[in-house]
Protein backbone atom coordinates (compact mmCIF):
# COMPACT_ATOMS: atom_id res chain seq x y z
CA UNK A 1 0.00 0.00 0.00
CA UNK A 2 2.83 2.77 0.79
CA UNK A 3 4.11 2.10 -2.92
CA UNK A 4 0.58 2.93 -4.20
CA UNK A 5 0.04 5.88 -1.65
CA UNK A 6 4.36 7.29 -2.82
CA UNK A 7 3.17 7.18 -6.89
CA UNK A 8 -0.04 8.67 -6.34
CA UNK A 9 2.00 11.74 -4.25
CA UNK A 10 4.13 11.79 -7.35
CA UNK A 11 1.20 12.07 -10.03
CA UNK A 12 -0.21 14.74 -7.66
CA UNK A 13 2.98 16.98 -7.63
CA UNK A 14 2.80 16.39 -11.75
CA UNK A 15 -0.64 18.03 -11.57
CA UNK A 16 1.24 20.99 -10.50
CA UNK A 17 4.18 20.72 -13.24
CA UNK A 18 1.88 20.05 -16.02
CA UNK A 19 -0.78 22.78 -14.91
CA UNK A 20 1.54 25.05 -15.73
CA UNK A 21 2.24 24.13 -19.24
CA UNK A 22 -1.46 24.62 -20.26
CA UNK A 23 -2.20 27.47 -22.14
CA UNK A 24 -2.65 29.54 -20.50
CA UNK A 25 -0.54 28.44 -17.72
CA UNK A 26 -1.82 27.70 -14.74
CA UNK A 27 -0.16 27.59 -11.28
CA UNK A 28 -2.17 26.56 -8.57
CA UNK A 29 -0.26 27.32 -5.51
CA UNK A 30 -2.86 26.64 -3.08
CA UNK A 31 -2.95 22.90 -4.16
CA UNK A 32 0.87 22.70 -4.12
CA UNK A 33 0.66 24.01 -0.60
CA UNK A 34 -1.63 21.46 0.68
CA UNK A 35 0.44 19.14 -1.28
CA UNK A 36 3.63 20.17 0.73
CA UNK A 37 1.27 19.73 4.32
CA UNK A 38 -0.69 17.32 3.54
CA UNK A 39 0.94 14.87 1.18
CA UNK A 40 -1.32 13.82 -1.90
CA UNK A 41 -3.68 11.58 0.18
CA UNK A 42 -4.62 13.71 2.60
CA UNK A 43 -4.77 16.61 -0.12
CA UNK A 44 -7.22 14.70 -2.24
CA UNK A 45 -9.65 13.72 0.63
CA UNK A 46 -9.71 17.15 1.75
CA UNK A 47 -10.80 18.40 -1.73
CA UNK A 48 -13.66 15.56 -1.93
CA UNK A 49 -14.91 16.53 0.95
CA UNK A 50 -17.74 18.26 -0.57
CA UNK A 51 -19.93 17.13 -3.25
CA UNK A 52 -21.74 20.35 -3.77
CA UNK A 53 -18.70 22.21 -3.61
CA UNK A 54 -16.39 21.94 -6.56
CA UNK A 55 -12.67 23.17 -5.64
CA UNK A 56 -11.47 26.56 -7.72
CA UNK A 57 -8.61 24.42 -9.66
CA UNK A 58 -11.30 22.38 -10.96
CA UNK A 59 -12.73 25.22 -12.30
CA UNK A 60 -9.77 26.61 -14.01
CA UNK A 61 -9.02 23.41 -15.22
CA UNK A 62 -12.36 23.43 -17.07
CA UNK A 63 -11.48 27.20 -18.22
CA UNK A 64 -8.76 25.50 -20.43
CA UNK A 65 -9.92 22.68 -21.67
CA UNK A 66 -12.09 19.43 -21.51
CA UNK A 67 -8.56 17.98 -21.78
CA UNK A 68 -7.20 19.83 -19.15
CA UNK A 69 -9.76 18.11 -16.78
CA UNK A 70 -7.51 15.31 -16.88
CA UNK A 71 -5.33 16.88 -14.20
CA UNK A 72 -8.05 17.43 -12.01
CA UNK A 73 -7.50 15.20 -8.48
CA UNK A 74 -10.72 13.61 -9.79
CA UNK A 75 -9.67 11.85 -12.50
CA UNK A 76 -6.47 10.84 -10.89
CA UNK A 77 -8.33 8.95 -8.23
CA UNK A 78 -11.02 7.18 -10.47
CA UNK A 79 -7.66 5.64 -11.56
CA UNK A 80 -7.80 1.45 -11.02
CA UNK A 81 -4.77 1.92 -9.32
CA UNK A 82 -5.37 4.12 -6.68
CA UNK A 83 -9.13 2.51 -5.97
CA UNK A 84 -7.55 1.47 -2.73
CA UNK A 85 -6.85 4.56 -1.70
CA UNK A 86 -10.61 5.76 -1.81
CA UNK A 87 -14.14 4.85 -0.82
CA UNK A 88 -16.55 4.40 -2.71
CA UNK A 89 -18.62 8.10 -1.86
CA UNK A 90 -15.30 9.50 -2.43
CA UNK A 91 -15.29 8.05 -5.88
CA UNK A 92 -18.87 8.76 -6.64
CA UNK A 93 -17.94 12.36 -6.00
CA UNK A 94 -15.17 12.25 -8.44
CA UNK A 95 -17.34 10.73 -11.20
CA UNK A 96 -20.44 13.02 -10.57
CA UNK A 97 -17.93 16.11 -11.08
CA UNK A 98 -15.93 14.29 -14.50
CA UNK A 99 -19.56 13.67 -15.90
CA UNK A 100 -21.23 16.31 -15.29
CA UNK A 101 -18.76 18.14 -18.23
CA UNK A 102 -18.91 15.16 -19.91
CA UNK A 103 -15.38 14.18 -19.20
CA UNK A 104 -14.18 10.46 -20.32
CA UNK A 105 -13.10 8.48 -16.79
CA UNK A 106 -10.28 7.24 -16.56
Amino acid sequence: MFEVEQKFNEEMRQIYDKSKELIPPYKPTRFKKMLDQYGGVETANRLLISSSKIPDGFIELYSRGPEALKLTVEYLILKPEYSALFNPDQQEIAKKRLKQLNIELP
